[in-house]
């Protein structure tokens, strides 16, 4: 599984140099949930154009403000080669490694034709991020690109961040702001926010809580196989055993309690859709339904029970069941193990 960080233009432009708090922590982010799985920021071609004729725009208003400090300042000082910085060769350095820290910082997300014709096509069909009075089309292709970028990568969360909220969004209730209806956010893989700090307070916990939605879990259902089946771990078999001691079974010849139960057959282990997996500090919870084929034995009193008789019970020959139970995975982050299973109940 990855997950693609896109940044609109004005995220970048408030913080150029990107070494404010909001991009250290977003950078340390990255790095610390890297451990899990991919995370990678992205930008579309369409913002890298922006972002630097911006850049460019203010190199060049900045150089002027310096030459004016420039004919003032040798007015007043004698060495006036203290201040000479050679602006004019200096500007298109500036530039090219402005430039060149971008695109080792972010994923550059080329436009297709086709995103662009999407894009055109909001145009006409009067779709944001057109409104009134707005008719620039680069927010819909830096739209389009995204969208076409999640559809190239089923298997990817795509997170947009743009301050752009007027013509990208419309308010929510958790996340702040939730894309507008006229964007198709793929069955929730696409998600906006507002800012960085948006993101990392609320996008941050829905990458814990679904960090493991595309893991490979044919691998992960098999480790939590092998724990139950090796391990038959204390806990399950208590609630094994009291489920059959406290219910009543029926064989061909009388009716009783049920004894030695034992796992005959794992079914079917798989992960319980309706409940999402939660992240604490060392490990993921991860909810499980297990189909299991039990072998057991019914008891009960001897009818023709006498005092002083050796055999005062009657147990049948064995017998099976199939039992459908929940329970939850404890998957420890740094052992890379099943550790236990609790909560678990039969169904």
């Amino acid at each position: 599984m990855s997950n693609a960080i896109f940044l609109d233009t004005n995220i970048i432009m408030k913080d150029y140099n990107m070494n404010g708090r909001d991009f250290e922590d977003l950078f340390e982010m990255i790095e610390e949930y890297s451990l899990e799985q991919e995370y990678f920021l992205c930008i579309t071609e369409m913002n890298k154009y922006e972002l630097m004729s911006n850049y460019r725009k203010k190199i060049s208003e900045t150089i002027r403000i310096y030459k004016k400090f420039y004919n003032n300042i040798v007015k007043l000082v004698e060495d006036k080669n203290k201040f000479d910085i050679k602006p004019r060769e200096k500007r298109e350095e500036f530039i090219s490694e402005y430039e060149k820290r971008i695109t080792d910082i972010f994923f550059i997300e080329k436009s297709s034709s086709d995103a662009t014709r999407k894009g055109i096509e909001r145009m006409y069909l009067n779709m944001r991020p057109f409104r009134e009075n707005k008719e620039e089309i680069k927010d819909a292709i830096i739209w389009e690109t995204i969208e076409e970028y999640a559809e190239n990568h089923p298997d990817s969360y795509v997170f947009f961040i743009s301050e752009n909220h007027k013509d990208f969004a419309k308010e929510d209730a958790e996340f702040g702001y939730m894309l507008h209806e006229d964007f198709n956010d793929l069955d929730g893989r696409i998600k906006y926010f507002k800012s960085i700090r948006a993101f990392l307070t609320k996008g941050v916990e829905y990458l814990k809580t679904h960090v493991f939605e595309h893991q490979d879990w044919d691998e992960l259902l098999e480790k939590i196989e092998r724990y139950i089946y090796w391990a038959y771990p204390n806990n399950l078999q208590v609630v094994l055993e009291s489920y059959f001691s406290n219910y009543e079974f029926e064989t061909d010849y009388f009716s009783g309690w049920g004894i030695d139960p034992t796992i005959n057959n794992i079914i079917e282990i798989k992960q319980n859709e309706y409940e999402d997996v939660i992240s604490t500090e060392d490990s993921f919870i991860i909810p499980c339904i297990l189909d299991l084929e039990m072998e057991y034995n019914v008891q009960t009193k001897s009818p023709v029970y006498d005092l002083g008789d050796e055999e005062e019970y009657i147990t049948s020959d064995p017998q099976y069941i199939e039992l459908t139970l929940t329970f939850e995975a404890v998957y420890n982050k740094e052992d890379k193990k099943i550790v236990q299973i609790e909560s678990i109940d039969i169904i």
